[in-house]
């Protein structure tokens, strides 16, 4: 299990804050994050990777507290994507994944091909760099890496923003497989219902720092102060309905 303990961080005296957020992420899994542009998602992302430090609070992995002594493990079991990408650019795609991967033992080379064909992520790798690919090809061929590491979980930043449907598609059913497959964790966060709403297990509903709701899918969907996930978002907000 991958947890988040009494986890506050905040921006400054004065600026964004997140507070007091408790919160369990079984293997096995998929758990969507969901908030409207500046809820505190991805600050709450980099907290859990240790991207950023917290003010009070820790991140758990099966019962262990992570710190620096045993960072480079957690990093090795637990993948993280952003649109902001990892890759040297004086190094071509298939350069990064040559260089990048002998830092993970369980890299697959060959499942990284099927999902790059799967994802029909049709370059030269030997021959383009990371910049050069669209925002949707960017975050196909990091997908793509992230899943061929075979952690045991996958954090996901806003990853189908930039997507077409299709593909998109292609992505969760991918994700989904190594979700039912190898028993593999999702935490991944979305502004848009539509994203994940067919396939999430758990959502939790973030808000000014704060985690107003977690639950199972169905529980979610059923509570009394929510009518359903679509009325969750209005004008790209969380209605203000969930106390």
């Amino acid at each position: 299990m991958l947890s988040i303990k009494n986890m506050s961080y905040s921006y400054g005296k004065k600026g964004f804050k997140i507070q007091d957020i408790n919160i369990d992420f079984e293997g096995g899994y998929f758990t969507t994050l969901l908030g409207k542009n500046g809820a505190g998602k991805t600050t709450l992302l980099s907290l859990m990777y240790k991207l950023l430090l917290p003010k009070t609070g820790a991140v758990v992995l099966n019962g262990e507290e992570i710190g620096m002594k045993n960072l480079c493990d957690f990093k090795r079991d637990v993948a993280y994507v952003d649109d902001n990408g990892w890759c040297r650019e004086s190094m071509t795609l298939n350069e990064n994944v040559d260089f990048f991967s002998s830092l993970y033992d369980k890299f697959d080379k060959k499942e990284f091909d099927d999902y790059l064909n799967t994802f029909e992520l049709d370059c030269d790798l030997n021959e383009k760099h990371f910049s050069e690919l669209s925002k949707g090809e960017q975050m196909k061929y990091l997908i793509a890496f992230a899943l061929a590491r075979k952690p045991k979980y996958l954090i996901m930043d806003e990853p189908f923003t930039n997507l077409d449907p299709i593909v998109k598609t292609d992505l969760i059913e991918a994700i989904h497989r190594e979700v039912t497959g190898r028993n593999m964790g999702v935490i991944m966060s979305t502004h848009l219902v539509e994203d994940v709403s067919d396939i999430t297990d758990y959502i939790a509903i973030m808000e000014e720092g704060k985690i107003k709701l977690f639950g199972d899918r169905d529980t979610v969907m059923t509570d009394k102060n929510v009518m359903s996930l679509r009325e969750l978002m209005v004008s790209d907000e969380i209605v203000d309905s969930v106390k």
